[in-house]
C-alpha cells in the first residue's frame, strides 16, 4: 500500500481520511484510558483522571435499571440504546416524561467538573446518579455535529475559554501523561507495540511522534483547566449550528483546555484558521505538535485493533501526513 505525501506545510496536509475507512470512533474510548497510568491503575475514571492514565473502564456486568432504581431510589424505564459511540449508552425515562442517558462507564470526576461549568454558563449535562462504573446524566437537546472535517461552530473557543484555570482536583502533572503516552504508551490504550507490528509505515509514524514530543514536549507548562479530552464533533450537541451541549465527560482531566481545541483540529484539519491561530498563539506550533502526535498514536492504534484493515491504514497515513510537517528544531520551525 502506498503512502501519499504532502508537502513541507501543515495546511497541505489538510487531506480528509476515506469516509470508508471509519475514523474518529476509536477517540470514544481515548479518554478514560490515559489517566490512569500517571497515577494510579485502580481507579478507572478514565482520563478523567485527578491525574490518573490508564484503561478504558467499560463496565463488565449488567447493571438492570431495575437494580438501578433499587440502589438510587429512582424510577427510570428504559427506551432503547443510543446509535453509535465506542463505550454505548441507554435511553432513559422518569415519571415525568425527561429524559436521560444511562452509561456503563465510570464518571469519573465528570459530574463535580459539568456543575462547575454549568455554573458559568457552559452547557454541560447534569449528572443525576453516578456510581462506580455506571452513571445517569440529563439528555441535552440537539445532535451531534459530526465525525470528520466539521466546521468550528461560533462559540467554540469562547467556551473552550471557560475552563480555564476552574480544574476540579489538585492534579498538576500534566502533560506527563501526554508523554507518556507517546513515548511509553499503556496496557490496553496507547499500545506502541500495534503501530511497530503493522507496518514500515506505523513504525515511521510512531518515531516521528516521539521525536516530536522529546523536542518540544518541555516547551508545554502545567496548567489547571479543565480538559475535556475528547473534544470531537460528536460530542458537540448543535441545533442549526448553536451549540446546545457538549457530552460524554467521563474523561475529563485536570491540565491544558487548548488540548480540547487540538482534538477537535486534529479530526477537522480545515475547521478554521482562526482554531489553528488560538491554539499556536497558546502553544507554539511545538505545542500543537506534541498534541497531534497523542492524537495520531492514539486514533492509530485503535483503529488498527478495533476498526478494520482498512480503518487502520487510514489512520497510519492520516497520521503520516500530520507527523511529517511537525517542527524539527527545538525552535518550532519545520
Amino acid at each position: 500500500m502506498t503512502i501519499s505525501r504532502c508537502s513541507d506545510s501543515w495546511e497541505d496536509c489538510r487531506e480528509t481520511p476515506p469516509a470508508d475507512k471509519n475514523p474518529p470512533a476509536a477517540l470514544r474510548t481515548g479518554p478514560s484510558t490515559l489517566r490512569l497510568h500517571s497515577r494510579t491503575l485502580a481507579q478507572p475514571s478514565g482520563l478523567s483522571v485527578g491525574g490518573h492514565a490508564g484503561r478504558l473502564d467499560i463496565v463488565a456486568f449488567e447493571l438492570t435499571v431495575r437494580e438501578l432504581n433499587e440502589r438510587h431510589g429512582t424510577n427510570f424505564i428504559l427506551r432503547g440504546a443510543y446509535a453509535g459511540g465506542e463505550v454505548g449508552a441507554e435511553k432513559l425515562v422518569d415519571p415525568n416524561g425527561r429524559l436521560f442517558v444511562l452509561k456503563r462507564q465510570s464518571p469519573g470526576l465528570a459530574p463535580k467538573t459539568t456543575e462547575v461549568l454549568r455554573s458559568v454558563g457552559y452547557p454541560a449535562p447534569v449528572y443525576v446518579v453516578a456510581g462506580e462504573g455506571y452513571s445517569v446524566q440529563e439528555e441535552l437537546p440537539g445532535s451531534p455535529l459530526g465525525d470528520w472535517e466539521v466546521p468550528i461552530p461560533a462559540g467554540t473557543i469562547e467556551l473552550n475559554e471557560l475552563q480555564a484555570g476552574r480544574a476540579v482536583d489538585d492534579d498538576r502533572t500534566w502533560p506527563i501523561a501526554i508523554v507518556e503516552s507517546v513515548l511509553t504508551g499503556f496496557d490496553d490504550y496507547m499500545i506502541l507495540s500495534t503501530l511497530r507490528q503493522h507496518s514500515a509505515e506505523g513504525r515511521e509514524l510512531l518515531e516521528l511522534c516521539q521525536q516530536a514530543v522529546e523536542r518540544h514536549a518541555h516547551q508545554l507548562q502545567t496548567t489547571d483547566d479543565i480538559v475535556h479530552f475528547d473534544f470531537t464533533a460528536s460530542n458537540v450537541l448543535a441545533i442549526g449550528g448553536q451549540i446546545t451541549g457538549v457530552i460524554d465527560w467521563c474523561g475529563t482531566q485536570s491540565g491544558d483546555r487548548t488540548f480540547d481545541l487540538a482534538t477537535w483540529l486534529y479530526y477537522s484539519p480545515s475547521a478554521s484558521s482562526e482554531l489553528r491561530r488560538t491554539i499556536v498563539s497558546r502553544i507554539g506550533e511545538s505545542g500543537l505538535a506534541v498534541y497531534l502526535a497523542h492524537m495520531c498514536i492514539r486514533q492509530a492504534d485503535w483503529s488498527i485493533r478495533y476498526h478494520g484493515e482498512a480503518a487502520g491504514w487510514a489512520m497510519v497515513e492520516y497520521g503520516l501526513r500530520l507527523a511529517r510537517t511537525f517542527p524539527t528544531s527545538s525552535s518550532g520551525q519545520t
